[in-house]
């Protein structure tokens, strides 16, 4: 009588680091291939969150005959707020109908911030956008938002022809680039000269961006 012994294959500790290996070496690969995606994901995110502050601005121009930071707090502006960096948040919050969700002025590559979990409660810290104080509708080359890597928090920036900014990339978000919106309606991304040549052509002297 013959007796059959049956053999059992398995991996051999070898064969197992170098699968591993192998499988390890795929996820970075695939984890390479996909930062790219996501940062034009980003980027189009960021577009699209000032598209839709420019969009909401331009509705209240049209209800008030001006951007509610030219118009009075007695008239449901945010005017008496212009100076106060701390509360830069309320230029935003005025327009919260027409943003619609507080996710809308945060960049998804700012680490630093995160969205408020509604307009009631929203603070500076929510918001990755600065605002252009002196856009007006009829210059529609002045710059009425921005990326926050502008500058450090919570300040109101002055710039003029000979106190140009650039931005900065120690904050995050686009690295030494980032995104500016016009009085128009349309988006740019910039590096730091092409920043300044926006800040020059915005037809207005000095340049003040309240800075979340």
């Amino acid at each position: 009588m013959r007796i059959f012994k049956k053999h059992t294959t398995a991996f051999t500790r070898i064969e197992l680091v170098v699968v591993m290996g192998v499988c390890i070496i795929l996820f970075l690969i695939l984890f390479a291939s996909l930062r790219p995606a996501r940062n034009f994901s980003s980027k189009l995110t960021c577009t699209l969150n000032l598209k839709q502050f420019a969009i909401a601005a331009k509705m209240f121009d049209d209800a008030h005959a001006g951007y509610s930071w030219d118009i009075s707090t007695n008239f449901g502006g945010t005017e008496e707020f212009g100076e106060l960096s701390e509360l830069t948040f309320r230029h935003f919050q005025v327009l919260s109908n027409d943003i619609y969700y507080t996710l809308g002025v945060i960049c998804p590559q700012d680490s630093q911030r995160q969205a408020a979990t509604n307009w009631g409660v929203i603070a500076n810290t929510n918001i990755s956008y600065f605002i252009g104080l002196d856009s007006k509708r009829n210059l529609p080359t002045s710059i009425i938002a921005g990326d926050r890597n502008i500058s450090p928090s919570s300040v109101i920036l002055r710039t003029t022809k000979s106190a140009l900014p650039n931005w900065l990339s120690g904050i995050g978000l686009h690295g030494d680039t980032g995104h500016i919106a016009y009085a128009d309606g349309h988006v740019e991304q910039l590096n730091s000269a092409g920043l300044d040549l926006a800040i020059q052509s915005t037809g207005i002297a000095t340049n003040h961006f309240a800075v979340p």
